[in-house]
């Protein structure tokens, strides 16, 4: 029942940050959809994730929101927790934590370039790599792997991807 309540209260939040992202003063569209596209289960830990498509301020937003619980009792399991037990090197090599998501530091972003380097042509790396620099990422698991997804104003980018941490 605790994680139905916590799962309950993102999908709140995701309500909240889009209709409040607007300015009322200013005509402008703005709307959101959240679609319930996954949800894994890796030992003690519930991923919870919903696809995002919005418009704030006229102008697009796709992203991954993800919650991640414990099983066990329910609480949600912070992004530095998950870090720790699922990526250690990401967070030795230097992440920041925002109450909503992680941001990397250019170590990070250049491990997690090296994490999935065949998911890039070498064009298109440079490019993402610039965007990682400043993108605000979320997080939470699959296949035994830390998954790690930006936000983006185009749902075609070369660089919207689920992207992966391997254990060490």
């Amino acid at each position: 029942m605790r994680i139905n309540k916590e799962i309950d209260k993102l999908y709140e939040a995701i309500y909240s940050e889009a209709r409040y992202c607007r300015d009322p003063l200013v005509a402008s569209p703005w709307g959101y959809e959240a679609e319930l596209t996954h949800i894994n289960l890796e030992g003690d830990t519930l991923s919870v994730i919903f696809k995002i498509s919005g418009a704030c301020y006229s102008q697009p937003h796709f992203d991954m929101v993800a919650g991640n619980f414990s099983i066990r009792s329910g609480a949600v399991i912070s992004r530095r927790k998950m870090l720790k037990m699922y990526a250690p090197d990401l967070l030795k090599a230097g992440v920041t934590f925002d109450p909503n998501f992680i941001s990397l530091s250019e170590d990070a972003v250049q491990y997690l370039l090296e994490q999935n380097e065949d998911l890039f042509k070498s064009e298109a790396m440079a490019s993402c790599e610039s965007y990682f620099r400043s993108a605000a990422f979320h997080i939470w698991l699959r296949d035994g792997a830390l998954i790690l997804t930006p936000g983006f104003s185009h749902p075609n980018s070369i660089c919207f991807k689920a992207y992966s941490i391997r254990p060490s």
